[in-house]
C-alpha cells in the first residue's frame, strides 16, 4: 500500500523533528510541517474508519453488490468466514464514497422540497416526543406537534426493498411520484468525474442492472400489498401509491468537477427487465442451493485468484 507507506513516512518525518524541538526550543515547525501534520491526522482518521463493522447484512443479496462482478463462491465463503471480510479503503476512495453520499442527500432534499419525492419523513422537530412519521411527499409542518414551525425539519428515509424468496435487500435513492406528468418513477442518483461524464451517452450497464433489481423487487412488493391490502393497515396515500405501477427509471448523473447534470430515462418494460434479472436470479439460486447442500460453487476468477478478494487465501 503505497499511500500507507507514505503516511508512515510522514509520521516519522513529523515525529523526528519533534524530538529535536524538545532539545532546541528556538526551532519552530514550518507551515509546511504543520500542513503535513494536518494531512497525516486526517489520513489516520480516514484509515480508522475501516475498523467500523460492516452495516450491511452478509446473509442477503444487496443490489449494488450483485449488479456487477458478483461471485457466488465469495458470497458463500463470506457466510462462514465473515471475520475475513476486512475493509481496506484508502483515504482518497473513502472521500470519493462520502462525497457521493452527500450529493445523494442534497438531491433528495431538492426533490423533497419540490413535493416529488415519495416516501417516509421523520420530523426531527419532535425529537423523541412523538416520533412523527409522515407518509407520502414532504409535509409542510408537523401534524402531531403544533408547536413545531411550518418549516419543521423533516428527514427523508429511503424506501427499503426486500424479497424473501431470493433474500434481496436494499434501499432506493428515491421514488418520484407524482411527477409533472403524473408518472411514477424510480430515481437513481449517480456521481462521476468529468472524464466519465463527457462521454456518457446512456446509463452505465451496471446501473441499469441495479435499477432493474430495484424495480423487480418493488413491483413484487406492490403485488403483495395489493393482494393483502384488505388485511394490511395502509393509509389512503399508501393504498393509492401501491395501486399504480412504475413507469420507469430516472438516472441522474452529477459531474463532480463542474456540477453539471445529465438525465436519462428508461421506460419500464417487463420483458427487457427480465433479461437483466434472469442472470442475477440464477446466480442467487446457485448461492442458496450451495448453502443448503453445504458445497462451494465456482468463482468468477477461476484458477487465477483475485488479490483484491478478502477470501483469496481460502478460495
Amino acid at each position: 500500500m503505497k499511500l500507507l507507506s507514505r503516511v508512515k513516512k510522514l509520521k516519522r518525518d513529523i515525529e523526528e523533528p519533534k524530538k529535536e524541538i524538545k532539545k532546541i526550543s528556538e526551532v519552530q515547525p514550518t507551515v509546511d510541517d504543520l500542513a503535513e501534520e494536518f494531512n497525516l491526522e486526517l489520513d489516520e482518521h480516514l484509515y480508522s474508519l475501516n475498523k467500523i463493522p460492516r452495516d450491511r447484512s452478509i446473509d442477503e443479496f444487496h443490489p449494488s453488490e450483485i449488479s456487477k462482478d458478483f461471485c457466488p463462491r465469495m458470497w458463500c465463503l463470506m457466510q462462514k468466514n465473515s471475520k475475513l471480510l476486512v475493509s481496506n479503503i484508502e483515504p482518497e476512495l473513502r472521500l470519493k464514497f462520502d462525497t457521493g453520499s452527500e450529493v445523494h442527500t442534497q438531491f433528495q432534499k431538492y426533490y423533497a422540497n419540490m413535493k416529488n419525492l415519495w416516501g417516509y419523513y421523520n420530523c426531527r422537530g419532535c425529537k423523541d416526543l412523538c416520533k412523527s412519521v409522515a407518509i407520502g411527499t414532504k409535509p409542510d409542518g408537523c401534524r402531531f406537534n403544533r408547536k413545531a414551525p411550518i418549516f419543521a425539519n423533516y428527514k427523508y428515509n429511503e424506501i427499503k426493498i426486500k424479497d424473501a424468496r431470493y433474500k434481496i435487500a436494499g434501499h432506493v435513492d428515491g421514488i418520484l411520484y407524482p411527477t409533472l406528468r403524473n408518472k411514477k418513477m424510480l430515481l437513481e442518483i449517480k456521481t462521476c468525474n468529468d472524464q466519465v461524464f463527457t462521454f456518457l451517452k446512456a446509463p452505465m450497464k451496471e446501473h441499469v442492472v441495479q435499477a432493474s433489481i430495484y424495480l423487480w423487487c418493488l413491483e413484487r412488493m406492490r403485488d403483495d400489498y395489493n393482494r393483502q391490502r384488505e388485511s394490511k393497515k395502509l393509509n389512503p396515500e399508501e393504498r393509492e401509491f401501491h395501486k399504480i405501477p412504475f413507469d420507469g427509471t430516472v438516472f441522474l448523473y452529477y459531474n463532480k468537477n463542474w456540477s453539471t447534470r445529465k438525465t436519462f430515462i428508461i421506460p419500464y418494460e417487463e420483458e427487457k427487465l427480465m433479461l437483466q434479472m434472469n442472470p442475477i436470479l440464477e446466480k442467487i439460486q446457485i448461492c442458496l442451493d450451495a448453502i443448503e447442500e453445504n458445497v462451494l460453487p465456482d468463482g468468477l476468477c477461476g484458477k487465477k485468484k483475485s488479490k483484491k478478494c478478502c477470501f483469496s487465501g481460502i478460495c
